[in-house]
């Protein structure tokens, strides 16, 4: 009965390093994209002509007034 209470204590312990770790993780992957000017598309058919849409928009709403 012990075995299984320190694997459930060690089991858990790790939850909480990863459940920490992964949104830390993507924390650093969106601020990089923000600062960089970096545009997701997660639509793998999207075309040219979508990604330069979505890039203006993202321009226009970084310049606000100076756009």
């Amino acid at each position: 009965m012990q075995q299984t209470d320190a694997a459930d204590a060690l089991g858990i312990a790790h939850m909480r390093k990863f459940c920490v770790a992964v949104p830390r993780e993507l924390a650093v992957i969106m601020h990089a994209m923000w600062t960089d000017g970096t545009v997701y598309v997660g639509d793998p058919s999207a075309g040219a002509r979508e990604l330069r849409t979505r890039v203006l928009a993202k321009q226009r709403k970084l310049l606000g007034a100076h756009a």
